[in-house]
């Protein structure tokens, strides 16, 4: 809402639009997306938006960054800058990007709506909400070879509580494994887990 000021997230560089908490935050190479609310602050201008995003990708050495400002739930502006890969491909705003852990935020807010409206519970096994068992799923993405879980029923352990916590036990990738399958590790982090 406009008038209310989002200082937990922006903190008192309302004027500056966060920029300054996001180079001290950013590591070299990132790409931020940013959605501000700041008490009476009008909507930036194409030109401060490029100075700004200059300042910050010379401060992070960002190849590329994408900036969205949203204003009373409308996107009123969206620019990029800089280049999309290796190859100094332009970044566009309508490149689609890898979002990684920019996903985390609006995950977790979406699975405590579900809590609330009392549709999830978040210390019931996912198996009681998958539709099948987790590995007869296919790996349509080559993200989670889930079918490497066959015969291995620890993934019912797992919880809501426990997978945005990333304390399942799985490596960030399952091709970083040797045998490039999917496994369960540390076992009793999760059996931890499961009895908070």
């Amino acid at each position: 809402m406009r008038g209310q000021a989002n200082t937990k997230h922006v903190g008192s560089h309302c004027d500056r639009g966060g920029f300054d908490e996001l180079l001290a935050a950013a590591p070299p190479g990132v790409i931020a997306l940013l959605c501000l609310q700041a008490a009476h602050a009008a909507v930036p201008t194409k030109a401060t938006l490029d100075t700004e995003a200059a300042r910050a990708m010379q401060a992070t050495q960002a190849k590329g960054l994408a900036i969205a400002v949203i204003d009373e739930g409308k996107v009123v502006r969206v620019r990029s800058y800089g280049v999309r890969n290796a190859a100094g491909d332009p970044l566009r705003t309508d490149t689609i990007m890898y979002g990684a852990s920019l996903t985390k935020a609006v995950f977790a807010y979406t699975v405590m709506q579900r809590v609330e409206e009392k549709k999830l519970d978040l210390d019931k096994s996912i198996g009681d909400y998958l539709v099948k068992p987790l590995p007869e799923y296919a790996d349509k993405d080559a993200y989670a070879h889930w079918p490497s879980l066959a015969g291995d029923e620890r993934w019912r352990a797992m919880t809501p509580h426990i997978l945005p916590a990333h304390s399942a036990g799985f490596a960030n990738f399952y091709f970083v494994e040797p045998d490039e399958k999917l496994h369960l590790h540390r076992e009793r982090s999760l059996e931890i887990l499961r009895h908070q």
